[in-house]
């Protein structure tokens, strides 16, 4: 994925989030940080950094890291229930044995009444083939939603390159995603974890480029998101292993 041509006297940006003390792991203790500014100038917005206390941590890092937005969540309707039904379109017409047996063995004891009538939905629209044109609509109706005014105001002043999401299943980093897309700021994303794929709940929104672990990850990715099919996808490695072959 090549990024666009700044003026010659800039270069270009590219923004990080991180939201888990694991990624900022990553990105301290690793090589990619000091790798990736030698190309292009670095932001990274962290939600550890609103701890005033962790300025030392991150005063090694050649970026400049600043405190994650605020970010609001979803109304439970109809966001919250859309992607319910979504998550169990997709599941009935791609499954996998690790949600399959998420919810044989844990979550069907606990599910209300309205949450086996969504995803009895979701089933139904996945028998129909509709998945992905609900899929294809959820993710234009939660784009829509202002989760983030503090990002927004951020990201037209910075105006970044690339936004990367080190981990798209967690709160936050999807509401700052949804905000870059509506202003026309490409995506990235990198997969937290070698199981993510197959476990978590259904990544909102599509992106420019995907980062995973393996090739059994890319397989994982291009089977459970067709769309990704059709964009570059980057096998990395571990990331998060790197500190444990520094010699110190």
């Amino acid at each position: 994925m090549e990024l666009t041509e700044n003026n010659k006297s800039e270069r270009n940006r590219v923004l990080l989030l991180s939201t888990s003390l694991l990624d900022d792991r990553k990105l301290i203790y690793s090589e990619s940080i000091n790798m990736l500014a030698d190309e292009v100038d670095v932001s990274i917005w962290a939600t550890s950094r609103r701890n005033s206390g962790s300025a030392a941590m991150w005063a090694e890092v050649l970026a400049d890291v600043y405190p994650f937005p605020e970010v609001l969540p979803f109304r439970e309707f109809p966001f919250n229930f859309l992607r319910k039904v979504n998550n169990a379109a997709w599941d009935f017409r791609v499954p996998t044995a690790a949600r399959r047996g998420v919810h044989r063995l844990v979550r069907s004891s606990k599910m209300t009444p309205l949450t086996q009538f969504l995803r009895a939905v979701g089933r139904l629209i996945g028998r129909l083939c509709l998945h992905r044109l609900l899929e294809r609509g959820i993710n234009d109706l939660c784009r829509s939603y202002p989760r983030s005014p503090e990002a927004a105001a951020l990201l037209q002043k910075e105006r970044p390159s690339l936004v990367v999401s080190t981990c798209p299943a967690r709160f936050e980093e999807p509401a700052i995603i949804a905000t870059a897309q509506r202003m026309g700021i490409p995506t990235a994303v990198m997969i937290h974890s070698f199981d993510n794929l197959t476990t978590k709940d259904r990544m909102l929104y599509d992106f420019e480029a995907y980062l995973v672990w393996s090739e059994k990850m890319k397989e994982e990715l291009t089977y459970l998101y067709p769309n990704s099919r059709k964009k570059p996808i980057y096998v990395v490695g571990a990331q998060q292993f790197d500190v444990f072959r520094q010699p110190r």
